[in-house]
């Protein structure tokens, strides 16, 4: 945040490894992690080191919770997909033991394909 100048966390909410959910911008908010997803996404960071080990049964739950409750709340649309930041973004994975997580997941869509164009 004090390298790039931003205000606050870019994220609308963070998640713990013992299940504890964090909120970041919250659900009102628009989060600034993505240069061409912010206006029309939710995003969920996981607190902690996964490049080798996934985050715990507590937190992958909690981010479950979250993501059925926001469709509940009209925050996501029941159609939704999951992106990791690298599906979206130029970047490496820093967390590829949570993507084989999330990759199992059902509503997980992938890189977008032409969009990225490293």
């Amino acid at each position: 945040m004090h390298e790039l100048n931003w205000p606050d966390i870019g994220h609308n909410f963070l998640i713990g490894d013992d299940g504890r959910v964090y909120v970041g911008r919250g659900w009102n908010k628009m989060g600034q992690f993505s240069h061409d997803f912010n206006e029309k996404s939710l995003s969920i960071a996981f607190i902690g080191n996964f490049f080798n080990i996934p985050p715990g049964p507590m937190a992958l739950s909690a981010a479950r919770n979250l993501i059925e409750c926001a469709v509940i709340k009209d925050y996501l649309m029941e159609n939704y997909t999951l992106h990791m930041h690298e599906d979206i973004e130029c970047t490496t994975n820093p967390a590829p033991s949570l993507k084989r997580k999330i990759q199992e997941w059902p509503h997980y869509g992938g890189e977008i394909p032409n969009y990225l164009g490293c």
